[in-house]
């Protein structure tokens, strides 16, 4: 009787305990979630100065170099990145020739989903003879930049 009852208590138990555990299995639980695009651009500063580094001005005859922008990108998707046309005011040819831009660092991959930091820094070659050629002035060069996500 005893074996009996054992039996009949670990039956019970062992019944119970799989309509337990279908109960708590059935129906599942489903969770959706939507991410969306979002994309970032920024830039530390966007006006920069050769008069901040040269306060007496720039001369024939020698070479200049200043830091630009540092540029963020956020992106969940990947993007693209365009230099545009640099152009000057007042129109110089010559002078806008004398003018360069280099990307001198950059933290992740351009064009890559996460965040990607650019460097930039500019710089004002006035070695050659033709420089003697520019005109005294003040002149302003105006960089685009494009960043568009996939």
């Amino acid at each position: 009787m005893k074996k009996t009852l054992i039996i009949a208590v670990v039956v019970v138990a062992l019944v119970l305990g799989v309509v337990a555990y279908a109960i708590a299995a059935d129906p599942p639980v489903t969770v959706t979630a939507k991410v969306n695009p979002k994309f970032e651009l920024t830039l530390d500063d966007n006006v920069f100065t050769y008069a901040d580094d040269y306060p007496l001005g720039l001369d024939p005859g020698a070479s200049y170099t200043i830091a630009g922008p540092e540029v963020t990108v956020k992106s969940n998707k990947t993007w693209s990145w365009t230099e545009g046309v640099v152009t000057v005011a007042p129109d110089d040819a010559l002078v806008l020739g004398k003018q360069s831009q280099y990307k001198i660092d950059s933290q992740g991959a351009e064009g890559a989903k996460g965040v990607v930091v650019m460097d930039y820094t500019y710089g004002l070659d006035l070695t050659a003879d033709d420089s003697w050629e520019i005109d005294p002035n003040d002149y302003v060069f105006t960089y685009p930049y494009t960043a568009l996500q996939d």
